[in-house]
């Protein structure tokens, strides 16, 4: 795997009281700070936002399809139940973030890393995941259907439930990841990374009958 770009934050980044107002007035935002702020019912046609930090921030009823974020930072922000459907996300951070049924789909998803975030129910269908890392992450029940990853790693997170349809996994290690009950097809696994456990289980999802002949 390639390492992970950081986002490129500025020394200049300024601190801003409210955020709402730009978002659905400018089609520009770059080096603002926002912490501890409530952030409801914005829901912006299209934006870009650069060398951003978001901490502590709470969104409630937005939506930021087709918006694009380069080089932002989220942490420990409630994102869940938003949709950034067809946007981006570049050189992007996420730190114990809550994203719990937030709609990434049809997304480009780069240099980007997930930690310690919670994403149940999350769903990355239809996207391009390049040269990600999720760790200590919670995606169970997620969906992944016709993904297109390349370069990710799912690190000591929790994939139980998740779907993985008409995605290939090749190359894509998760054997120090939880994956009970994972809903995954033949073609799907081929070339996944998993350990001695988890080809055993994977085996008996596949509907295999396994004989201990000892």
């Amino acid at each position: 795997m390639k390492t992970i770009q950081k986002p490129r934050i500025s020394a200049d980044i300024q601190p801003v009281q409210t955020i709402e107002k730009a978002m659905t007035e400018d089609d520009l935002i770059e080096n603002v700070l926002i912490e501890n702020e409530f952030i409801s019912e914005v829901k912006p046609e299209r934006i870009h936002i650069n060398g951003s930090i978001f901490r502590s921030c709470d969104f409630m009823d937005c939506r930021f399809d087709h918006c694009d974020f380069c080089d932002c930072i989220f942490d420990n922000c409630d994102l869940s139940n938003l949709s950034f459907e067809k946007g981006s996300f570049h050189r992007c951070e996420f730190h114990k973030c809550r994203c719990t049924g937030s709609e990434f789909t049809s997304m480009l998803i780069q240099n980007t890393v997930f930690d310690h975030c919670k994403c149940t129910y999350a769903n990355f269908s239809s996207s391009t995941l390049k040269n990600n890392l999720f760790i200590n992450c919670d995606c169970g029940q997620a969906s992944f259907v016709a993904t297109q990853f390349k370069e990710v790693l799912f690190s000591d997170s929790k994939l139980d439930e998740a779907e993985f349809f008409n995605s290939s996994l090749a190359g894509i290690d998760v054997s120090t990841c939880s994956i009970q009950g994972i809903a995954v097809s033949m073609d799907t696994l081929k070339g996944l990374i998993v350990s001695e456990y988890q080809a055993i289980e994977l085996a008996k999802l596949l509907g295999l009958i396994i004989k201990d002949n000892a």
